[in-house]
């Protein structure tokens, strides 16, 4: 939820403020994205997909890193997109979303693991971390709230 999500990095941001340390931003898909190529050791791709409402879903395509690295990172092969989810399932450009196949895998809501979350963490702390003052909330598209305000007051179509 919006406030949740709100709720909690806002209090990941005050302790880091206040301890002087640096925050590591770890998005769920990635971190359930990780956990899938970390448990299939013959998977390479994980295309993500996540319910955003209103005919919307929010996709993310991940790979296996490189070669001979450990499966702790999943590279992001492109940025989140929110594409359509009515029937065929079609990206933003117009391509249908590609096929699952023995190195590709197309997960539907997946649920994160929390010791994915922390191995994804700890590999963006080892590096430096992120200034808390730059982890904020990742939205692609505005709040039902937002679309209601700006709707009101204007004459019906």
């Amino acid at each position: 939820s919006y406030t949740g999500l709100r709720s909690a990095i806002a209090l990941a941001r005050g302790l880091a403020f206040g301890a002087g340390l640096p925050l590591a931003g770890v998005p769920s898909v990635a971190a359930a994205a990780r956990g899938l190529l970390h448990d299939d050791a013959a998977l390479d791709e994980v295309v993500v997909m996540l319910d955003a409402r209103r005919g919307e879903c929010y996709r993310a395509d991940y790979r296996r890193g490189p070669p001979g690295a450990p499966p702790a990172d999943a590279d992001a092969v492109a940025p989140w997109t929110l594409v359509e989810t009515a029937p065929p399932r079609l990206v933003s450009d117009g391509d249908p979303l590609p096929a699952a196949t023995p190195a590709r895998i197309i997960a539907r809501e997946p649920l994160p693991d929390a010791y994915h979350v922390a191995v994804l963490g700890r590999v963006r702390l080892a590096a430096g971390g992120d200034d808390p003052a730059r982890v904020l909330p990742l939205y692609l598209k505005r709040s039902h709230a937002e679309l209601a305000l700006e709707t009101r007051g204007k004459p019906p179509p």
